[in-house]
């Protein structure tokens, strides 16, 4: 119980920090975290996830309301990459991605957490 307090505690701390976009995070399934050189895959839009992957929570990342100028799409992969390893996955799966627009200067995605062992 105390591992999951500290686990709720840095995610909010995470969260609530600042950044040039606004994270969204839901841990269905609490695991250990990853250390900082751990490899976390991406998988794109409609690639198959291994049939053994645990589904551990989803993240969507999006702007902030403001001229957010460093959400490159790089700059949220690796946003993504930072997230996932603290709730103990190493398999993101994009499953939305809205590219810079009209509406918005940034990339916007929804991803899948996973844990493939």
């Amino acid at each position: 119980m105390k591992y999951k307090k500290m686990l709720l505690l840095f995610v909010t701390f995470v969260l609530v920090s600042c950044s040039a976009t606004k994270k969204v995070v839901t841990i269905l399934n609490y695991s250990t975290p990853l250390g900082a050189g751990e490899n976390v895959e991406i998988l794109g839009q409609g690639q198959k996830v291994p049939e053994k992957a645990k589904l551990i929570g989803h993240i969507k990342i999006s702007d902030n309301w403001t001229r957010t100028v460093n959400c490159t799409y790089d700059v949220v992969i690796k946003e993504a990459q930072v997230q996932a390893r603290a709730m103990g996955g190493n398999l993101l799966q994009i499953t939305e991605h809205l590219p810079p627009g009209t509406k918005s200067t940034c990339h916007r995605m929804k991803l899948d957490v996973y844990l493939r062992e």
